[in-house]
């Protein structure tokens, strides 16, 4: 009786797509059809408990990853005018998933690019030295409250300034809304990933 391979074969493909950015973790090059515009291609960001039994049932690797090397294909593709780039290492943050999930998996298994591992190496010094600072104020009960309005109002300012506000707003589930918690959600939730200062609140809560 002859013997068969099966061979699992995973493509990212990306047609119609406008003003998106892309984390991936693929085994193959990302494939750029037609229609796409103002595409980034960033490497994969972040993990739940099951990842890595989702990766194996799948058979997705965490040691390859071609996601920074997209292959065109299509008549509609200009290599002076690319629709595509890689994002930025001042612009990449990891994600983190705002409820608790079981499994294994604790952290992200995929090992980043240095200039991404550097870059958010760097952003941790900055709120390591912004909380330092903060805790040897020793501000009083009332200050700290003060203080502690100051930065969500900031950093509400902020979600408007960059445009990030609706997306925040789309992750206030129903049942905190009812509670009241819409504030306290996004700072402790959104807050981290986001911006230095806002990680001050989540620390002062």
């Amino acid at each position: 009786m002859p013997m068969f391979k099966l061979q699992m074969i995973i493509f990212s493909i990306f047609s119609g797509s406008s003003v998106c950015t892309f984390n991936l973790l693929t085994p193959t090059r990302p494939l750029v059809l037609g229609n796409n515009d103002s595409l980034q291609f960033a490497p994969y960001h972040t993990f739940y408990g099951l990842l890595e039994h989702h990766m194996k049932q799948n058979c997705l690797a965490s040691e390859v990853n071609l996601w920074d090397q997209p292959l065109c294909v299509g008549p509609d593709h200009d290599s002076d005018h690319p629709v595509w780039q890689l994002l930025s290492p001042a612009s990449f943050y990891t994600f983190s998933i705002p409820f608790l999930t079981e499994g294994p998996t604790k952290f992200n298994p995929y090992d980043l690019p240095s200039k991404y591992k550097k870059a958010l190496s760097q952003r941790q010094k900055q709120i390591d030295v912004w909380q330092k600072m903060v805790k040897e104020a020793s501000l009083s009960r009332e200050q700290k409250k003060q203080f502690q309005g100051l930065v969500e109002q900031r950093f509400q300012d902020w979600l408007v300034e960059s445009g990030n506000k609706r997306e925040v707003d789309g992750l206030v589930i129903d049942v905190y809304k009812k509670k009241n918690k819409m504030t306290s959600l996004c700072t402790t939730v959104i807050c981290k990933p986001l911006t230095p200062l806002s990680n001050v609140v989540c620390k002062l809560c």
